[in-house]
């Protein structure tokens, strides 16, 4: 439950207005790999919660924002975006999820979830 807790406080991060590229990275686990490449004003901030996910984050002009979470294992998110004002974000949970998003333009903000898998406990 702690973990879904964070998700929405990692998420709120990245709609912060700066005059500079601002980043975060959070990740408790193994092998996980985040890379974000940044030109103008833009904020991105990624959370990692288990194994073998991974980030790409790219962004160029003023204003965007991008926010990744994953929880579980081997997760794969790439996000570019080029222009003023543009927004996503992403949850990924327990299954194996994969995805690209690319968008050039201006003053738009698409938000992605995935739904979480919930397995019950076997009845014996």
């Amino acid at each position: 439950m702690k973990k879904l807790l964070i998700l929405p406080a990692i998420l709120g991060l990245a709609t912060a207005a700066s005059a500079e590229n601002r980043s975060a990275v959070f990740q408790m686990g193994v092998g996980n790999f985040q890379s974000t490449v940044q030109s103008g004003q833009n904020a991105a901030v990624v959370g990692q919660i288990g194994r073998n996910n991974g980030a790409n984050l790219a962004q160029t002009g003023n204003g965007n924002s991008a926010a990744i979470a994953q929880i579980g294992a081997g997760h794969e998110r790439t996000v570019v975006q080029d222009g003023n004002r543009l927004g996503y974000g992403s949850i990924q949970a327990n299954s194996h999820l994969e995805g690209a998003f690319s968008r050039t333009g201006g003053n738009a903000f698409t938000s992605t979830t995935a739904e979480l898998e919930v397995v019950p406990d076997a009845v014996e």
